[in-house]
């Protein structure tokens, strides 16, 4: 004697199949925090487990200058780190550059550094000109505003980032981030100088040091990080 599935019946288990591939569905798209979670269904060949780098604190910060001076040719031995004003300068004997260093903020799990740009105000500038930052070599951690000169200029390492010079009263930039992963493993800082050093005639730039009286206008390293 021959039997027939119950339409009732097979209506029932469409059902129940359905109203547990909705829960499911809910129970996933509902969790919105940025919590590490791992999803898994009696079938071992679905899951979904966090990244091993999930960041766990994403953010951004904008951080002073801890240490800035300008070392001059002209003035071999003298230290200038409590100057208002730093400055690049271009001449036959006359060079100048800038040393600059941030404190730099802990990341959270997982997290990396993804923009980074370093901002100076242009007190007097110059036209035509093309501004360099490199970072200073790691070896040279030591240095100091109260101590660097131009005879004591640390060296630098790694590939130059160029920022066309811009009008007196705006901010000059350069992105940076290619540099911060080396600088979170020794902080040696930035150096900023002319493209072309010993022009004819003397060009000059000038930015607000740290030690400015106008707060807003000190020199300032942008963070983002996730």
């Amino acid at each position: 004697m021959s039997r027939t599935r119950s339409p009732r019946r097979h209506r029932w288990w469409q059902g129940a199949v359905a109203a547990v591939a909705v829960g499911l569905t809910v129970a996933l798209t509902q969790n919105t925090t940025t919590a590490a979670f791992t999803g898994v269904t009696s079938d071992t060949a679905n899951s979904a487990t966090a990244a091993a780098n999930f960041c766990t604190s994403p953010g951004n910060s904008t951080l002073g200058a801890s240490a800035d001076t300008t070392v001059y040719q002209g003035s071999p031995t003298t230290a200038y780190g409590s100057d208002v004003s730093i400055a690049v300068t271009s001449g036959s004997g006359g060079n100048a550059r800038v040393l600059l260093r941030f404190t730099l903020p802990a990341l959270g799990t997982g997290c990396t550094i993804t923009a980074a740009t370093l901002r100076l105000y242009v007190t007097s500038g110059q036209t035509g000109r093309t501004i360099e930052t490199v970072r200073i070599d790691p070896a040279a951690t030591g240095w100091t505003e109260a101590a660097a000169t131009w005879n004591t200029t640390p060296a630098v390492t790694g590939s130059a980032v160029g920022s066309a010079s811009v009008a007196t009263g705006t901010w000059q930039t350069w992105d940076v981030t290619a540099m911060l992963p080396s600088l979170y493993s020794t902080n040696s800082g930035f150096l900023v100088r002319d493209s072309v050093d010993s022009s004819s005639p003397t060009r000059t730039q000038y930015w607000d040091s740290r030690e400015s009286v106008t707060a807003t206008q000190r020199p300032q390293l942008v963070l983002t990080w996730g």
